[in-house]
């Protein structure tokens, strides 16, 4: 059985948006406006945001630090929205490169 719960299908259109994950700041204000909108029991999420990070520092010898640290964040959708309000919250649009919807040929 898969871990993941189902979820039919809103409309016959996918819609999606794409993200700038270099602009991301990670603040999750999308995922909280997505889910006051769609009034979200509590574990239960449309949008996440993820923060991938690694690397570490290192001891040059001579008393200095070096370092490979690097992070990010994603914003991944579910993509079922009509009108989906992670896209129109105030900090989003520094985030955002278009909006796409596409129909089932």
């Amino acid at each position: 059985m898969s871990q993941f719960t189902h979820y039919p299908p809103v409309s016959d259109k996918q819609l999606g948006f794409f993200i700038d994950s270099s602009r991301c700041s990670g603040c999750k204000a999308c995922q909280v406006a997505c889910k006051d909108k769609n009034n979200l029991e509590v574990g239960r999420r449309f949008r996440r945001v993820y923060e991938v990070k690694g690397g570490s520092f290192i001891p040059t010898g001579q008393g200095g630090v070096s370092n490979n640290v690097f992070a990010y964040t994603l914003s991944i959708s579910c993509n079922h929205c009509a009108d989906p309000v992670c896209t129109k919250i105030a900090r989003l649009p520094l985030c955002i490169n278009a909006l796409a919807t596409h129909r089932a040929r």
